[in-house]
């Protein structure tokens, strides 16, 4: 939960307010949404763009796709974003965060990391993991989810998405560098298709 929406301490509302969490401080659009694919998405277009331009008489070339160091900048862009828009606020407003798993002992206490808190109101905002569907033989396949995707270092030779949504055609454009193979299996229509068009 972003700091600015809670009541920090000793602003109007008069009400303390922290956060309890095991994984990286930031939302579900810096840690693993907009920022890191996007941050993905743009070099991956640019390379593109200079392979492949509508413009005569100019010539451009695209010379080499480092996929890992492409991950490296994207990962220097979500530091810098959940330090300035999560961490840095939260000290400005002395909003604490605990870092470890939490427990309930009773309605209102809760323990972390073997500190105890009491408070009258819990905001459970604990995201979401990839939902891995039952295909024979998946768990022996090595298989990536959106997340981890987004930390391939080396592009593969041959990509298979399953799905063809938004988040399943962006990671087929990041995850490879152009001309090499990527292929979308989908129970329906490509998403682009009915909003935009066709491809």
């Amino acid at each position: 939960d972003h700091p600015s929406r809670r009541g920090p301490r000793g602003s109007p509302c008069g009400r303390e307010a922290g956060r309890v969490g095991c994984e990286g401080v930031g939302g579900a659009g810096v840690i693993g949404g907009w920022v890191p694919s996007k941050g993905l998405l743009a070099p991956a277009d640019l390379f593109r763009r200079a392979a492949h331009h509508p413009f005569t008489g100019i010539a451009t070339a695209a010379r080499s796709f480092d996929l890992g160091q492409m991950v490296d900048s994207k990962a220097a862009l979500v530091d810098h974003l959940r330090q300035e828009k999560y961490l840095d606020l939260a000290a400005s407003y002395a909003f604490p965060i605990l870092r470890g798993r939490a427990q309930f002992i009773d309605a209102e206490t809760l323990e972390c990391g073997g500190e105890v808190i009491r408070a009258t109101r819990y905001i459970i905002a604990t995201g979401a993991s990839a939902s891995v569907p039952p295909v024979p033989g998946l768990d022996e396949s090595a298989y990536l989810t959106r997340n981890t995707a987004l930390e391939l270092r080396e592009a593969p030779k041959h990509l298979i998405v399953l799905g063809a949504g938004h988040v399943a055609l962006g990671i087929g454009q990041h995850s490879l560098p152009p001309g090499r193979p990527v292929t979308f299996s989908t129970r329906g229509v490509i998403q682009p298709h009915r909003e935009h068009g066709p491809l």
